[in-house]
């Protein structure tokens, strides 16, 4: 199941092409080139599509122990765990980015890619099954909350059950 959330972009992206390359392939009344054309339109299409909305990993995360380091250092930090093939990941990408935005200095948001050593050590680690997957850490670095969607501010700062 992890398999087709990871690369449900690919997965559909492939499924589309080739439905569009079938229906195409049997208009018979349109020229070979223009059929061509019109599955390499949707072909770019995708690929750009997936340049703009997939998600980027926090810079300054490089190794593990970076990851510790912002953990328990007294600020709260969201660690959000995501795939860039991944449709769910790609939808809430500006959700996370308004969250950052919103939390300011209060909270960390650190972004990993599962794809990437530091991702997967983590993924592995907290027991990743879905993505994107958001684990909010305290002041502390103790695990408070779990979550698909992304969190509230209130969330992240404690201020909600």
């Amino acid at each position: 199941m992890s398999f087709f959330n990871q690369f449900s972009f690919v997965l559909t992206s492939g499924v589309l092409l080739f439905v569009l390359g079938a229906a195409l392939w049997n208009a018979r009344k349109l020229h070979f080139a223009l059929r061509i054309g019109a599955w390499l339109v949707a072909l770019i299409a995708l690929v750009g599509f997936w340049l703009v909305m997939r998600p980027t990993d926090t810079p300054a995360i490089g190794s593990l122990a970076d990851v510790e380091a912002r953990l328990g250092n007294g600020t709260p930090v969201v660690l959000e765990l995501y795939s860039e093939y991944c449709f769910g990941c790609m939808a809430q990408n500006s959700a996370v980015k308004a969250l950052e935005q919103a939390l300011g200095e209060r909270a960390a948001v650190l972004r990993l890619s599962i794809h990437t050593e530091v991702g997967y050590a983590l993924w592995t680690r907290y027991n990743g099954e879905l993505t994107p997957t958001f684990i909010i850490f305290d002041g502390e670095g103790r695990e408070i909350r779990r979550t698909n969607a992304v969190p509230s501010v209130a969330q992240v700062l404690g201020e909600s059950p």
